[in-house]
């Protein structure tokens, strides 16, 4: 909150922190002033009251008259406030009043004061902006702590998705399952915990947000993973293995068995996609066979023949 240059530095990237804990020290003038001020009217304030006093004891025995303690009174109160002004101050520029005490009671004038820098929070130093000996101007982002015990995952939803995933939350927190190209072989788990209120007008998706448990710190900010959710409540759906779905020009479809040695193609509609396979909104219904191995030699043989009609399994 206070411009500065920095002298002191004792946190660096991946460090743990803990509240309170002094990152790095900063020498202001700007801060060195604030504090000679509060200094002066801490000063005037106290002379005025002491002054205060005696004229109120001198009134009491009749050795000097009411209007003195009347203009005692007024001036005590001026100086007060000015030093209420001087701390508020200080207290703007991020010093609570344990930090005031602390500042001015070092004989502290014009001249620069260092200002120890706090963490706000425990965690860990994840990105670091400053050397010793920079000036660093007040709104500048120097360091960024997170707590990575957990960590939030945003994604993306299609539009299509929303109802259904609007339906689970009512039920209560909707699990997740992510990965991430880092721990191919782990799967992380959390629960959704905001869904957005607006539709990207680009992709037409809804952003989510899942918050996971990171015990092992494993996960760090900016990773790329991909996220599946889990719903209790189980959906009856067609859906055929990634590998089964093909396309030509743009129009999916799958080729079914209709005999022993003999498929047909057969154009369908496609909805959500899943880890390792695509729900089929139309075109198949439920139990019937379809080819899984080979399909693309099929889509191969048809496109050159230009039938559409099947191919020999």
């Amino acid at each position: 909150r206070v411009p500065g240059t920095v002298r002191m530095i004792n946190v660096d990237l991946g460090q743990q922190v803990k509240k309170g804990d002094v990152l790095f020290e900063i020498e202001s003038p700007e801060l060195g002033l604030a504090v000679g001020a509060y200094r002066k009217n801490q000063a005037l304030a106290a002379l005025a009251l002491r002054n205060l006093e005696r004229e109120k004891t001198l009134a009491a025995q009749k050795l000097s008259p009411d209007a003195d303690v009347v203009e005692a009174q007024m001036k005590y109160d001026e100086y007060r406030i000015e030093l209420e002004s001087a701390a508020n101050a200080l207290h703007v520029m991020g010093l609570d009043d344990a930090a005031v005490a602390a500042l001015t009671a070092d004989g502290a004038t014009g001249k620069g004061v260092r200002l120890p820098v706090l963490a706000p929070q425990s965690g860990t130093v994840i990105e670091k902006h400053l050397d010793p000996g920079e000036t660093v101007e007040t709104g500048k982002d120097v360091l960024t702590i997170a707590d990575l015990a957990s960590v939030w995952v945003w994604m993306s939803v299609y539009e299509r998705d929303l109802a259904r995933l609007l339906a689970e939350a009512k039920q209560g927190p909707t699990r997740v399952q992510v990965t991430t190209l880092a721990y191919a072989d782990k799967t992380f788990e959390g629960e959704i915990d905001l869904i957005g209120s607006t539709v990207d007008e680009e992709d037409r998706t809804v952003k989510v947000r899942a918050t996971l448990r990171n015990p092992d710190a494993l996960l760090r900010p900016g990773m790329f993973c991909e996220a599946n959710a889990v719903f209790e409540a189980q959906e009856k759906v067609v859906a055929v293995p990634k590998g089964a779905l093909l396309a030509d020009e743009g129009k999916p479809f799958v080729f079914r068995k209709i005999r022993d040695g003999f498929v047909l193609r057969t154009d369908v509609s496609v909805g959500r996609t899943f880890a390792d396979s695509v729900e089929i909104t139309d075109g198949l219904a439920e139990g019937e066979m379809i080819v899984t191995e080979g399909a693309f030699v099929c889509k191969s043989d048809v496109l050159r023949a230009k039938m559409g009609a099947g191919c020999a399994d």
